[in-house]
């Protein structure tokens, strides 16, 4: 008898195969071939963002009503404008005149209503490999799919985008603390493994010193708050947000949190500070300035010694970082990928390594849920009918022996399969 953790993937896997999409947001061009050898940093497809449509009310700003602005308009369905330039008016000297905004086309005229509208005009995306590998797929105006030998990590939680860089270990036992004073500015554009946990003023440091990635054991909730409060909100709502939760929508964490009182956000703030980082987006979408990954859990807890001997193995080396953490929508954990040489898994069968290992009796497993969050031990027992939980839910249940030779019964989604 065996049962699946529900994502059906393995948390920790030393050689794997990974295949990962690279898609477009719109229709676009492709730039690379079939069967090219890629770079995390090489430009696989690109395509033109378009602005959002502004409308402008001619009626309004020309003091004449819908059908007489109609024959002011002095630019055509189509034509670009810069900013500045006149887009309806007379042509008398000191009559009113409605200038461009910014830099777009004009799309049309509303004639009833009075509205012109303008589409910006759209910004060039470049869509990068992310992982070293080779192209094994190319969707037409819309992307690749690229494929690598791999040992991957995967999270608990984590918050942030893609990124890739290099892999620097800063400490030396999977229970040491990631600590301010080892981030410097050797840590510049690396992605930084720890041991147990990270504090708030850490991860400040790691904003500081342009840090890409921070992977650890577990955080406290505590340090994860004060650092998201004190960075990314101006005290003036610090007062507000003691009870602050961060919603998690179908993309993922909303990060950073939307602010309790907008009207209070400082109107300016000192230059390569993370607060002006987010003022500066100006509608922009927000992303976290480094990518955090939590293997464990919240709280003070060690990385485990498998991932943890993994990580430190792959020391100086480029991999590729996500935090997307995703509970509906399809789900998502933040993972670590190490590409290995081709060489590593030829004429090995891949296949069993994609997915999650087999429950079974003296399978080693880590606790995802309860007072045990993040404890790792060995299944003691799997009874083969449903068991009435601590709680009063009946479910089927798995007996495990901690670490500490604690024993405990848990269902079995509170447990993943670690080996």
């Amino acid at each position: 008898m065996s049962f699946y953790y529900p994502t059906k993937q393995p948390s920790i896997a030393m050689t794997t195969l990974v295949r990962l999409d690279r898609r477009l947001p719109f229709a676009g061009e492709v730039t690379v071939r079939l069967g090219a050898r890629v770079e995390p940093d090489d430009v696989v497809a690109r395509t033109l963002i378009p602005g959002k449509p502004m409308e402008i009310d001619l009626t309004a700003a020309l003091g004449v009503n819908a059908k007489a602005a109609a024959k002011l308009i002095r630019r055509r369905p189509g034509e670009q404008v810069q900013m500045g330039d006149t887009i309806a008016g007379k042509r008398n000297l000191g009559a009113r005149q409605v200038r461009a905004p910014a830099a777009a086309v004009f799309s049309s005229y509303d004639d009833k209503a009075g509205l012109a509208t303008l589409t910006p005009m759209g910004e060039m995306y470049e869509l990068d490999a992310h992982l070293k590998g080779i192209v094994m797929e190319v969707f037409a105006n819309q992307g690749v799919s690229i494929e690598t030998p791999a040992a991957i990590v995967r999270g608990i939680w984590g918050m942030g985008g893609e990124r890739h860089g290099v892999l620097k270990l800063l400490v030396t036992g999977n229970d040491e603390e990631l600590t301010p004073e080892l981030i410097d500015a050797k840590s510049t554009y690396a992605v930084l493994v720890g041991g147990s946990f990270v504090t708030a003023a850490a991860l400040r440091n790691c904003v500081q010193n342009r840090v890409r990635g921070v992977i650890v054991g577990s955080m406290p909730a505590e340090e994860l708050r004060a650092f998201l409060l004190d960075v990314y909100t101006p005290a003036a709502y610090m007062a507000g947000a003691s009870a602050v939760d961060w919603p998690m929508g179908r993309l993922g964490w909303q990060f950073p949190p939307p602010p309790l009182f907008p009207s209070l956000l400082p109107s300016a703030a000192p230059e390569n500070t993370p607060t002006a980082m987010l003022l500066n987006r100006q509608g922009r979408s927000s992303e976290a300035p480094f990518t955090l990954i939590v293997t464990e859990g919240f709280g003070r807890m060690p990385m485990s010694e498998r991932a943890f001997e993994l990580l430190a193995a792959a020391d100086g080396q480029e991999v590729a970082i996500s935090g997307t953490t995703r509970l509906r929508g399809g789900l998502a954990r933040p993972e670590v990928i190490i590409p290995l040489p081709r060489s590593s898994v030829q004429g090995r069968d891949l296949t069993a390594s994609q997915q999650a290992p087999a429950m079974r009796v003296g399978s080693l497993a880590r606790v995802l849920s309860g007072s045990y969050l993040g404890r790792i031990g060995k299944v003691s027992a799997l009874p083969p009918r449903p068991q009435l939980l601590p709680s009063g839910i009946l479910a089927r249940a798995a007996e495990l022996t901690l670490s500490d030779g604690t024993h405990t019964l848990l269902p079995l989604l509170d447990v993943e399969v670690l080996e």
